[in-house]
């Protein structure tokens, strides 16, 4: 829902899809269930926020917004799930959905009251409380609405996912080192700063995803194939570069 008009498809068939153009990945195709979740004001809201906060001041063409690079991250989620379907590693998997986002912040900007937080440490939940899916979600209903349309515990699924307490073995594609949030926001910050650095070789890197098992405690998790180590590298270095570090602390 934006301001000033009634509430964007708010019944959508499970067949209904949208293509968008993006200067970054060219072309993002978006699902119905998607599309009911960047239909909520939750997700709306990401159009006012600047990625890089005030870093436009320095950088001009740095005026992209956390609803941008919302959209890029599900398109990474389709597609690293699809090239690990068609290999066989998963079954019924979650779908490329485009909440990350929401509740990871940026540098420059405070997170999104998708989950509850507070300065005390968290409590967890008891085991099989039903109504740990309706806490989660406390300032989001309608994003809770969409997900419960795929699947009844499906927002305390995400939560799970995004807290980064998730049993999934595809934990790794939300929060960890290979996360597609990082891969996402180093390309597009590039980009849209200008700048030669932050260049992963995402395509690479995700078509090298492979579910392994970890040598000390047989978890299955998300790793990478021997062949994609150079595309690995390319997303290691501008974590560590000075000079990107320079451009998202640059003094405004």
């Amino acid at each position: 829902m934006t301001r000033g008009r009634p509430e964007l498809h708010p019944m959508r068939s499970p067949h209904d899809f949208e293509v968008i153009r993006d200067p970054l990945w060219n072309t993002i195709r978006l699902d119905a269930t998607a599309l009911r979740i960047i239909d909520t004001p939750e997700f709306q809201r990401l159009r006012h926020i600047r990625q890089l906060g005030l870093a436009y001041l320095v950088y001009p063409g740095a005026t992209h917004t956390r609803f941008d690079h919302a959209l890029g991250v599900c398109h990474l989620a389709r597609q690293a799930l699809a090239l690990l379907g068609e290999r066989g590693d998963l079954e019924g998997g979650p779908r490329g959905l485009p909440l990350h986002p929401l509740c990871g912040a940026p540098p420059r900007h405070r997170p999104l009251p998708l989950f509850p937080c507070s300065g005390r440490a968290e409590r967890p939940a008891a085991s099989g409380d039903a109504r740990s899916a309706h806490r989660a979600l406390p300032a989001a209903d309608g994003i809770r609405r969409a997900l419960e349309s795929v699947a009844p515990d499906a927002p305390a699924r995400v939560e799970d996912l995004v807290r980064g307490r998730s049993a999934s073995p595809l934990q790794g594609l939300v929060s960890g080192s290979l996360d597609l949030d990082k891969i996402e926001y180093l390309r597009r910050d590039a980009m849209f700063c200008g700048v030669p650095y932050g260049e992963v070789d995402a395509d690479r890197l995700i078509h090298a995803f492979a579910l392994v098992p970890d040598p000390a405690t047989g978890k299955v998790e998300i790793g990478i194939h021997e062949k994609g180590l150079s595309a690995l590298e390319s997303l290691l270095f501008p974590c560590s570069s000075p000079a990107w570090c320079g451009m998202h602390w640059t003094p405004t």
